[in-house]
């Protein structure tokens, strides 16, 4: 495989585009809202794909709620999420892409998950060991749709941020990633191709 070698470095989201995480995803949103009552619509759901939970659950509550129990609730969701990861493949396409350039170009995880979320989600798929730095958004003060997490993965590998393709199935993602000055790839056109 050739088609990226003109980049210095690959950056990847990992839900739904590394990793087939989004049904299990949903099921934890679906579950989270009948012990809350805060309730995420299918269509919510796809549009803030990329977004962290503390933000969409800020967003759903119009902003109300104190940070604890912001922080209590993201944590209720992602628990729901991680209770079971047997469901968790690799997305065929964007995989081949990782091995093919595994050991020969720096490749980053940048997510809008949280470090325990996304790490759990490296070991379900046995890749924890195949990427040279993860960027979640513990890391940054302003997550996806922001350039922040992109920059942050370019400085971590080194690389001048125009030099890197992204990866990405969200918009909020491949927004931050073109402020970040860098090229994308919508891998929905990929998954709708195959």
């Amino acid at each position: 495989m050739t088609e990226f070698d003109q980049y210095e470095a690959l950056l990847f989201d990992c839900d739904g585009t590394l990793a087939d995480t989004m049904p299990g995803h949903w099921q934890a949103w679906q579950k989270f809202g009948e012990n809350t009552g805060v309730v995420l619509s299918e269509t919510q759901f796809y549009e803030l794909a990329g977004v962290p939970t503390y933000d969409i659950i800020n967003q759903l509550t119009h902003y109300k709620l104190p940070h604890e129990e912001l922080v209590r609730m993201s944590d209720l969701k992602e628990h729901h999420y991680l209770s079971d990861l047997s469901h968790v493949k690799p997305i065929a396409k964007v995989y081949e892409v990782v091995k093919a350039y595994q050991n020969k170009k720096p490749m980053g995880i940048v997510t809008g998950g949280t470090r325990d979320v996304v790490t759990k989600t490296l070991q379900a798929l046995k890749m924890m060991d195949v990427f040279d730095t993860v960027v979640s958004a513990n890391d940054v003060e302003h997550p996806k749709p922001a350039p922040d997490t992109f920059l942050l993965a370019a400085s971590h590998l080194n690389v001048d941020p125009k030099n890197c393709i992204v990866f990405e199935d969200a918009d909020p993602g491949l927004l931050g990633a073109k402020a970040a000055g860098m090229d994308t790839i919508d891998v929905r056109v990929w998954k709708t191709n195959l």
